[in-house]
């Protein structure tokens, strides 16, 4: 969850863009998480106002649903 807001009440366009790179391959039947270092780049472009972008956690999963054994997670303070 990516919470966006700008300096003059939360007007604004924004498009906001974010790519995850592993900098390995991942193979079916890797555990997870997955050995390696994860990349992740958030660009943000706006329509010259100020944007604060705060990401409060980050959590990778296989599947669409997070499970206990198979999920990943990252907060941030």
């Amino acid at each position: 969850l990516a919470q966006i807001s700008d300096d003059i009440c939360g007007t604004g366009n924004y498009t906001a863009e974010m790519s995850l790179n592993l900098e390995r391959d991942i193979m079916p039947g890797d555990l997870i998480p997955a050995l390696g270092n994860l990349r992740v780049v958030i660009s943000l472009k706006t329509n010259n106002s100020q944007v604060n972008l705060e990401i409060k956690s980050c959590c990778l999963s296989p599947t669409v649903r997070l499970d206990e054994f198979n999920t990943t997670c990252c907060i941030f303070s």
